[in-house]
């Protein structure tokens, strides 16, 4: 064999084995980027995920303030629609005629009087308006013992009406505030139905 045969031959076998070393160095670099590149993905994953979990927690306790405040500023409305009812019930109370007026004042004192000794008590607008014709109602009613007082309370309307040991409050203030009690969560029911 010559030379030049030899030759090619090594050279042919150190081309093969080069070409066998590169391709199985590049099978090693294309596994090492493959698993890089699922190790980026995995993490890439990993951290959406937990992005988008952070996000979804920002977004409900942010939803969560939201409503809280919508409900408040609903209770707030629905307070002041019944404090607008309950107002113009007092306006009602106050401003009917002075036959009427008198009339629910004797239906008062008659609910709560007390016959062996009590004294009723008006606001001065009240007492200027009724004075006599109440102190003359109560001596035919109830006689001595009961008696208009010419001391005045502050309140808007009604009467108070004072024994040794009770006190009976039968002023507007008071009627309405038990009413409102009374019948305020039956009327946040009907007026105000959630659906």
């Amino acid at each position: 064999m010559s030379i030049e045969k030899v030759q090619e031959r090594i050279v042919e076998n150190a081309n093969l084995k080069a070409s066998l070393v590169i391709k199985n160095e590049e099978d090693k670099l294309n596994n090492l980027m493959q698993a890089f590149l699922k190790e980026i993905q995995r993490d890439f994953k990993q951290k959406k995920a937990k992005l988008f979990e952070e996000v979804d927690k920002e977004f409900k306790r942010k939803a969560e303030i939201e409503t809280l405040g919508l409900e408040r500023a609903v209770l707030v409305k629905k307070t002041e629609l019944l404090d607008k009812f309950f107002n113009a019930v007092m306006d009602e109370l106050l401003n009917m005629n002075d036959e009427y007026y008198y009339s629910l004042l004797c239906k008062l004192i008659e609910q709560n009087v007390i016959k062996d000794g009590c004294e009723v008590l008006l606001n001065e607008r009240d007492y200027l308006r009724f004075a006599k014709k109440l102190s003359n109602f109560l001596a035919k009613s109830y006689g001595k013992n009961v008696k208009l007082s010419e001391r005045n309370i502050n309140i808007k309307g009604g009467c108070v009406i004072i024994g040794k040991e009770v006190q009976f409050d039968n002023s507007f203030e008071s009627i309405v505030k038990e009413l409102r009690e009374n019948s305020e969560v039956e009327i946040n029911k009907s007026l105000f139905k959630e659906t």
